[in-house]
């Protein structure tokens, strides 16, 4: 009985390979990638057909049965994927799981990004999909290197809403508030809300030097230095600087590793203080005095283990 089973159990394993291979040679006719099925994702939008189509004669076609992972959250990989036929259970820690169907791509940071993937995906169904190998897609894509890094600033851009987003506290902690402001529940909400996440690849540009001052940039994660000053995890940018409305920057800020930042734009804090001091005209007068005068920004914070104090960098 045993051995029976072991034959019919390799027998139905042949089977499954012979129909699997015979999917993947009608993909060809019957779910041919086009450069106008590529450009239908955000990060192919701007290559050309050229170029794309040479994406294309890199692209495999792969199968994958119910229940296969083709992608687990936190792991390294090297492959993207165009999904051709089936669906495709994207999920991802902190965030509701979704469906994707045909025509749509998924696993592009593992594409473009030597990283763990952020999302698992999950073949709900038999799925026939189009595999992009980074290592091949890479050597190819060099030879495009302004539709590359394109490419990439999508993919971050498209990520960094999905950045967890700082608390009311936090603001306290990056010492942008004068004391008098830390109860006030209704402005510190104000600004969480007005927070814009912003994912910078390693060697990108912040700000260069000479432009306009109009930001705060609170950094989460990662490393930024200029040309005296290292900044990491948990330290602000620009606060010095758009506090005392400097009108251009004087250093470029360089990303030494990917950086996600929360930015807070001059225009939001100036609005929300002085809207939150107009019964304290007074209160509102000594903050942009201090910040006038003082050659460094430091307010008190609720830190007892930072000697009550939170400095910012400058």
């Amino acid at each position: 009985v045993s051995t029976q089973s072991t034959w019919a159990s390799k027998v139905k394993s042949n089977i499954i390979q012979v129909a699997d291979e015979r999917r993947k040679s009608n993909m060809y006719k019957l779910y041919n990638l086009t450069p106008r099925q590529l450009k239908s994702s955000p990060i192919f939008k701007l290559w050309t057909d050229d170029a794309l189509n040479r994406v294309i004669a890199i692209a495999k076609p792969t199968v994958f049965h119910e229940g296969a992972i083709l992608l687990t959250e936190g792991k390294m990989d090297d492959r993207g994927y165009f999904l051709a036929r089936g669906k495709i259970r994207i999920e991802s820690i902190g965030f509701e799981s979704t469906i994707i169907h045909p025509t749509s791509m998924f696993g592009e940071c593992t594409l473009l990004f030597l990283e763990p993937s952020p999302i698992t995906a999950t073949s709900i169904s038999t799925t026939e999909v189009w595999e992009l190998n980074r290592k091949e897609f890479t050597e190819l894509a060099i030879g495009e290197p302004s539709l590359f890094l394109h490419s990439k600033a999508i993919a971050n851009s498209n990520r960094s809403w999905r950045l967890p987003r700082p608390a009311p506290q936090d603001l306290i902690e990056w010492g942008i508030l004068p004391p008098e402001l830390h109860n006030d529940l209704t402005l510190l909400k104000h600004l969480q809300a007005q927070l814009i996440p912003r994912v910078y690849d390693s060697s990108s540009m912040i700000v260069d030097f000479d432009d306009k001052c109009l930001d705060i940039f609170f950094l989460q994660q990662g490393e930024v230095r200029t040309a005296w000053t290292t900044y990491n995890e948990g330290d602000c940018i620009g606060v010095y600087e758009v506090l005392r409305e400097q009108q251009a920057w004087s250093n470029s800020f360089k990303a030494v590793r990917r950086c996600h930042c929360w930015i807070l734009t001059k225009d939001s804090l100036w609005e929300a203080i002085e809207k939150s001091t107009a019964a304290n005209q007074s209160l509102f007068a000594e903050y942009r005095y201090l910040v006038s005068m003082r050659n460094d920004v430091i307010f008190p914070t609720n830190s007892a283990h930072k000697n009550s104090k939170k400095k910012i960098k400058l």
